[in-house]
């Protein structure tokens, strides 16, 4: 079965995968609108999903001018739909005065992309960045109105078609741990209701959508395995609605801001590491010598070695050879004069220089001359 759905998955790209994923929640939404399922007008809907693709488009065609990019078209529908998907649509009768909503997200959705961008990669989710900065600008802030019991299974189908075509279970896990323990205790010490919390969490919160598509955005996510958990467990632990600094709380925009920070830094610091690594190689490979100079050298070794090896053997052919002619000279008188004595050493005189021993020469003629007498 994994088997089939691997082959699936590897015939389409993630950024077409994703876009069909949010097109079916889209649609999903809008039948069960029209059916009385949601309590939204599903012309509403249509109406918001025109303005913000039209909006998405134009801005992002104004930017890539102007830097000189061309971005897949994909990733404008993409963050166009997650617009739609998380802020509520302004109702049919005064929809005109909350239109402002919608376009000020899209404009600075885009815009994002390429003004907080190095090396042709956007710091911030654009989606986020843009209902963050709505929220401190207009006071207006994302509902994630996707986050319904009803469209709960086709999210968490969809989700897990993407982590696995995305092989990033470990950052899903890793934020899951930390997110829902958070989420349940929260609720739970201020109701008391475990079932109650347990059910707040996976179907009443953005959960399961943030998840599978804001957290998992390639773009923005660590490279590493180690990183990405600890970009997860982040993410997770500011996720919960109740972590505060004061009168200021945190949001699933913020803090998926907060870990696009973290994923940037830890990015950039293995970047610096693999550099440096890679400087002190290129030094030590300078200080080595070439690979002619390797070889010449091996060369040299083995012609001295080989010199050696052949001068030993002569050097004793040799020796044996002046041996066995010294053997063969005939005996003569020796014609080296006796040694010379050696004077006193200083402050030695005659009486008390050492004695040496004379050995008298006796001769034939002396010995017949003390015969006679």
């Amino acid at each position: 079965m994994l088997n089939f759905i691997d082959d699936l998955l590897n015939k389409i790209t993630v950024y077409r995968l994703t876009l069909y994923y949010l097109t079916a929640l889209f649609l999903a939404a809008v039948g069960f609108s029209a059916w009385g399922i949601l309590p939204y007008n599903p012309y509403a809907l249509v109406i918001s999903a025109f303005i913000v693709l039209l909006t998405c488009l134009v801005i992002n065609i104004i930017f890539a001018s102007v830097f000189g990019a061309s971005p897949r078209a994909e990733s404008v529908y993409i963050t166009a739909f997650i617009l739609i998907l998380i802020i509520t649509p302004p109702l049919v009768e005064n929809y005109l005065p909350n239109i402002s909503f919608l376009l000020w997200a899209s404009v600075w959705a885009m815009a994002s992309k390429y003004i907080f961008a190095v090396g042709k990669k956007h710091i911030f989710n654009p989606a986020a960045f843009a209902v963050a900065l709505t929220a401190v600008t207009l006071n207006e802030s994302a509902s994630w109105w996707v986050s319904s019991i009803y469209l709960a299974p086709l999210t968490a189908v969809g989700g897990l078609l993407i982590l696995r075509k995305l092989r990033r279970f470990d950052l899903a896990a890793s934020f899951l741990i930390i997110a829902v323990p958070t989420i349940l205790g929260f609720i739970f010490f201020k109701s008391g209701d475990l079932v109650g919390a347990s059910q707040k969490a996976l179907f009443y919160s953005p959960l399961l959508f943030f998840t599978f598509i804001m957290l998992t955005e390639p773009m923005t996510t660590p490279p590493t395995k180690i990183s990405r958990i600890w970009y997860g467990g982040l993410v997770g632990f500011l996720f919960a609605p109740s972590i505060h600094i004061g009168s200021f709380y945190s949001t699933p925009e913020l803090a998926l801001i907060v870990g696009n920070i973290f994923s940037y830094l830890a990015r950039n610091v293995l970047l610096f590491m693999a550099a440096a690594k890679n400087e002190t190689i290129a030094k030590i490979k300078q200080r080595m010598p070439s690979a002619p100079d390797i070889i010449a050298i091996l060369l040299f070794l083995g012609l001295a070695g080989g010199v050696a090896a052949a001068v030993g053997p002569l050097e004793r052919l040799f020796s044996l050879s002046s041996s066995g002619d010294e053997s063969r000279e005939i005996p003569g008188p020796s014609m080296t004069a006796p040694p010379a004595e050696s004077p006193p050493k200083s402050g030695e005189t005659k009486q008390n220089a050492p004695m040496r021993q004379i050995i008298p020469r006796f001769d034939d003629n002396d010995e017949e001359e003390e015969d006679d007498d």
